[in-house]
């Protein structure tokens, strides 16, 4: 027990004589490069970037990824387009400013917005009922380029709630998702 315990001084012992050893180095700075991930920060910048071509696409500036962003947007979640950018921005700043504390439902929260918004504008719309088939999922897609309906998943989210609780009940939904902050 006395020699175990002698070489285990000893090789301890070596160690600190040549300055330590390569894997209490390694570990040490393992631990500093993992303190601080950066995929948050560039979620953010990615965030800030959509918001800014989000923005450009709002205001109608013709190129060809802009031109292909707004109709995959408003294809998607018809009106709610329009609140996009600033569920961008919002998502940008939550990550930016996180602090360490847990970010993505706060996130997902922030885009939901923009469904909501398209749902709301699907439902409020009033426009003819659709007929529950594979065709009606084109129909929602081309009605959210054009600014008539809510878009895919905005459209199919309010032609949900319309046949389950009606049009009335749909709308008293998605109006207290939208303004219950909790």
């Amino acid at each position: 027990m006395a020699e175990q315990k002698q070489k285990k001084k000893s090789t301890a012992a070596k160690n600190a004589a040549r300055g330590g050893s390569k894997s209490s180095a390694r570990g040490k700075g393992g631990k500093k490069a993992a303190a601080r991930p950066v995929r948050r920060e560039i979620g953010a910048f990615v965030c800030l970037f959509l918001g800014i071509f989000t923005v450009l696409c709002c205001f109608h500036v013709n190129a060809v990824v802009l031109n292909l962003m707004a109709s995959l947007f408003k294809g998607t979640i018809g009106a709610g387009f329009y609140i996009l950018p600033f569920s961008f921005l919002l998502g940008f700043l939550i990550l930016l400013l996180h602090d360490g504390r847990p970010v993505a439902l706060r996130v997902t929260c922030a885009f939901l917005l923009a469904a909501t918004i398209g749902a709301l504008a699907h439902v409020f719309s009033g426009g003819s009922e659709l007929e529950w088939s594979w065709e009606m999922f084109g129909e929602l897609w081309d009605g959210g380029i054009s600014g008539a309906g809510g878009g895919i998943l905005s459209g199919f989210l309010a032609e949900l709630l319309s046949a389950v609780i009606s049009r009335i009940g749909a709308a008293i939904v998605l109006s207290i998702l939208f303004f219950c902050p909790n």
